[in-house]
């Protein structure tokens, strides 16, 4: 059986948030391999602060490509890839949110990575967007 078939034809707004959630990882690799590259900005006499910035540009790279890998689950209407971008984008913005209290990094650069994910849980969890992912038959193990 095609479970093609079964699916609901997605909505213009769930593909929106697909490209949305594309530039946003796009977006957090290249704020990681910058952070990466901080590095060398770094006093070299402190090996920890040096390891501190590299693991945290790595990680930023890492959350990005994870967000692109799961971009593909919330196109097919995969209500897990939706919890897990909505749990990913949670960590993200409070993450913003941390930034921009300790007057961190850019602001713009903050706001504009916040109100991407602010816009990708509003169409994920609000109207037709809910009703795509509410009647989506659950993904089997072939289809992940």
């Amino acid at each position: 059986m095609d479970p093609a078939v079964n699916r609901p034809r997605r909505p213009a707004g769930v593909t929106v948030a697909v490209v949305l959630i594309y530039v946003q990882a796009v977006l957090e690799v290249i704020a990681g391999t910058v952070l990466v590259l901080a590095r060398y900005g770094v006093d070299p006499s402190d090996p920890g602060a040096v390891l501190a910035v590299t693991l945290v540009g790595s990680a930023v790279i890492l959350f990005g490509l994870f967000l692109i890998a799961v971009a593909s689950g919330i196109a097919r209407g995969s209500r897990f890839s939706r919890w897990i971008v909505t749990v990913l984008l949670a960590l993200s913005l409070s993450a913003n949110v941390v930034t921009l209290m300790l007057g961190a990094g850019e602001p713009w650069w903050t706001v504009i990575d916040g109100l991407i994910a602010i816009a990708i849980l509003l169409v994920l969890w609000t109207g037709r967007g809910r009703r795509y992912f509410r009647d989506s038959v659950a993904p089997t193990v072939d289809e992940f």
